[in-house]
């Protein structure tokens, strides 16, 4: 489970260091993704344990 994590914030690292413009397009649809409220929404139950 921390191996999980390590690697995920690893590639969350990655991600947004980059200033490749693809890079920047595929971080801006992320968060436009992540702000629809139903993936919101599980976003957030998941992150308070309850999912």
């Amino acid at each position: 489970e921390n191996a999980l994590a390590a690697h995920a914030f690893e590639a969350i690292h990655r991600v947004y260091a980059s200033s490749e413009p693809l890079s920047m397009a595929l971080r801006a649809a992320a968060l436009g993704i992540a702000d629809l409220q139903p993936i919101k929404r599980r976003l957030w139950r998941a992150a308070a344990g309850l999912a």
